[in-house]
């Protein structure tokens, strides 16, 4: 389970956002129940499409609460980063650009709001093979430094959507951790936005920074 679904959790993490203390925050929710290729052969089993973003009519009652789970996730990332964004940080928030994150009215909204600025990045500009690419919105403007999109013939790169490995896992998973340039280029983006000579704290030790 992800650890913004532990309530407790979750109220810490908004005093600690709410506090004006951190300079920048990226979040990246977890995409699987929102990816297109669930809707692909051999793919995933869908829980939900563009036409039933709340779930299929059909789910099962393992399948709805993933549904209500992947949703939960996207909601509670987005509160965090607005309330980041309430006091002048950095807010960026990342998902495939095929992601149907995008579809949802709430994001949309959100977007409109909160993160008004986007940027695609291609894999191959960023030192990977693969037929990729993350759409990161934020806001502030700074975020178009990884807007670089790909310049190869179709068919150039991996394929990595809907592909497996021979013991049947998807290839995407490789694609959930940032490619090293990628996560250079955002260090470079959010280093302004951090202050320098104060304490460092380990990140085990963040609730100790909340305000009382």
């Amino acid at each position: 389970m992800d650890s913004t679904l532990d309530d407790d959790l979750f109220e810490s993490l908004l005093r600690l956002a709410s506090s004006g203390r951190i300079g920048a925050a990226l979040a990246a929710p977890y995409c699987s129940k929102h990816s297109r290729a669930a809707l692909r052969p051999n793919g995933p089993a869908p829980v939900r499409t563009p036409e039933f973003l709340d779930g299929l009519p059909l789910n099962t009652m393992q399948q709805q609460p993933a549904v209500q789970e992947s949703s939960a996730i996207h909601d509670r990332s987005r509160i965090l980063l607005s309330a980041v964004d309430q006091h002048a940080g950095l807010v960026i928030l990342e998902n495939p650009s095929t992601s149907m994150t995008w579809d949802d009215c709430m994001m949309y909204e959100w977007v409109h709001a909160i993160a008004p600025f986007a940027a695609q990045a291609c894999a191959c500009q960023f030192g990977k093979d693969w037929a990729k690419s993350w759409m990161f919105v934020a806001n502030r403007p700074v975020i178009s430094y990884l807007g670089r999109s790909c310049t190869h013939p179709p068919g150039t790169h991996e394929p990595v959507v809907g592909a497996r490995f021979p013991d049947g896992s998807f290839k995407s998973r490789l694609t959930a951790e940032y490619p090293d340039q990628l996560a250079a280029a955002l260090a470079k983006i959010i280093r302004p936005f951090l202050a320098t000579g104060n304490p460092v704290f380990q990140v085990t030790d963040w609730q100790s920074i909340l305000p009382k």
